[in-house]
């Protein structure tokens, strides 16, 4: 049984309400109770320190493991890693796509001065509908790798970390090179 500061007890958890509208000598109070299966799965909070069980909830209510699922958090633990190496892969291939507001020959943007043509604009505007959503795509993945972080597992945080940094050692070192060193040097 859970206990959480005199709020949860054997299932039920008690809300009390105190009216500041009573008459002055009145003491009226109403309860309200829920069981445990109007609680859900308050019953057992994620803790808030690191922990090295396989009991654990991966995002999802449904994405649970009892102790007794090792097979299950094991698979768990692939997907976190497979998820958190996707995540790099996705930025990695994000910020290597080159954009096409270069200037040209002449010094100007012809995307800004209205130089290019009607084909440009429309590889331009499928290619920043493309950029928008592929940055889309890498915010919900950061999101989903931050909630795996604070379940505090440490397991979890070790499978994000290695998919991470294998990610990275793949695709990102390479993107990270051809951004930030000078065109003769890039390989």
């Amino acid at each position: 049984v859970y206990k959480r500061q005199g709020e949860m007890q054997e299932g039920h958890c008690c809300h009390h309400h105190q009216h500041a509208a009573a008459p002055a000598g009145h003491n009226h109070t109403h309860s309200h109770s829920m069981t445990g299966a109007q609680l859900g799965h308050m019953a057992m909070p994620m803790p808030m320190y690191f922990y090295w069980t396989t009991e654990t909830w991966f995002l999802f209510e449904s994405w649970y493991t009892s102790p007794n699922d090792a097979l299950y958090f094991v698979l768990g633990l692939i997907g976190v890693f497979l998820l958190a190496f996707f995540h790099q892969f996705l930025n990695s291939y994000r910020l290597s796509i080159p954009t096409r507001h270069h200037k040209t020959t002449t010094g100007s943007y012809p995307l800004l001065s209205g130089e290019s043509s009607d084909g440009e604009k429309q590889a331009t505007s499928f290619s920043s509908a493309w950029a928008i959503l592929l940055f889309a795509a890498h915010c919900v993945l950061s999101a989903l790798a931050m909630l795996l972080l604070m379940t505090f597992n440490g397991w979890v945080i070790i499978a994000v970390t290695l998919g991470q940094a294998l990610g990275f050692a793949l695709f990102g070192l390479k993107a990270e090179r051809s951004r930030i060193a000078p065109t003769h040097l890039r390989s």
